[in-house]
């Protein structure tokens, strides 16, 4: 069981490295597309639960 923790644990910190490297690449974009992204996070977020 406690495998499977960890295969989780690591699944979450891949996910946040990812949305990290998204808002670093989020700074150049537009208000429009930052509103777009914003709604995509928050879609991502509540798909995970």
């Amino acid at each position: 069981m406690s495998g499977f923790y960890k295969i989780l644990a690591n699944k979450a910190l891949d996910d946040s490295l990812m949305i990290a490297l998204k808002f670093r690449d989020f700074s150049v974009y537009s208000k429009s597309k930052a509103r777009d992204y914003a709604v995509t996070l928050r879609y991502l977020a509540f798909d995970k639960f």
